[in-house]
């Protein structure tokens, strides 16, 4: 299993992921990190994972790796959702598991919530 780091185009700009995707029918996990973090929390899990899953550890913008939006922008959380709906457009249709942390948690319960016929699974970590 390696990790890639991978970019995603979304409006503002690009979301970095680091990411394990196959040809596989393997389902895809997002792994979603909170407030003030980035993928790389959930990097010491992707070896015990790969082999059930493909895997997409994005960071949210203006974390880790990802761009920042323009010093005159504000990151409220629905743009959070949005962004990952921008995202998860970019992917295959494979089923889409969530694992999220805080605020990568909240947006992944409220994407589920909008799009259930794609959301497989949610796991939240200290959400509420």
């Amino acid at each position: 299993m390696v990790l890639q780091e991978k970019q995603f185009a979304v409006r503002f700009g690009n979301l970095a992921a680091q990411v394990c995707l196959t040809d596989s029918p393997k389902p895809i996990l997002l792994m979603l990190h909170g407030w003030q973090d980035n993928s790389g929390s959930f990097e010491p899990l992707a070896p015990l994972l790969t082999e059930h899953v493909d895997l997409v550890m994005p960071d949210w913008p203006g974390h880790g790796l990802s761009d920042h939006k323009g010093a005159d922008s504000f990151y409220p959380f629905f743009d959070y959702v949005d962004d990952l709906h921008q995202l998860i457009l970019q992917l295959s249709d494979k089923p889409i598991f969530l694992v999220g942390h805080s605020l990568g948690a909240l947006v992944a319960s409220c994407w589920s919530a909008a799009f259930p016929e794609r959301a497989k699974g949610l796991v939240m970590i200290e959400a509420l």
